[in-house]
């Protein structure tokens, strides 16, 4: 099954293929970010330095860290600079090394739902955030 971004399967695409694929779909114009920064640009950044410490990824895999980088860097603003989970630990290995990758309010519950993923089994899963919890 081809992986689609954008309307495209980039299952084969070069580096340089795929960043012009996101910079043409680049929305750092609009809101959180309201064209103070480009967060493409800083992503791509981002990701080549990781390849030069980390070795260079290519094709899906590329594809998929640029996006979760761009989601990532995106959330920070939204959160003031912190990504916070409600858990300490994945519920599944029980690692310390996970991050929110999406967050969006229940239009049902009027709370907000994070989706959470452990870096190191792959594990995600949802949070629902009590009307208590203080983002400062």
């Amino acid at each position: 099954m081809p992986e689609i971004f954008f309307g495209k399967d980039v299952t084969d695409w070069s580096v340089r293929r795929i960043n012009k694929l996101f910079r043409t779909h680049d929305e750092s114009h609009l809101w959180p970010i309201c064209g103070e920064f480009n967060v493409t640009e800083r992503a791509i950044r981002r990701l080549r330095k990781a390849a030069q410490a980390n070795g260079a990824t290519a094709g899906l895999e590329y594809a998929y860290a640029l996006n979760q980088e761009i989601s990532h860097i995106i959330l920070t603003t939204l959160n003031g600079g912190t990504m916070y989970t409600l858990s300490e630990e994945c519920p599944e290995c029980g690692s310390d090394e996970i991050q929110v990758i999406d967050r969006g309010r229940n239009e049902e519950t009027l709370k907000f739902e994070n989706r959470c993923l452990c870096l190191t089994c792959g594990h995600d899963w949802h949070e629902t955030e009590d009307d208590e919890v203080n983002h400062e």
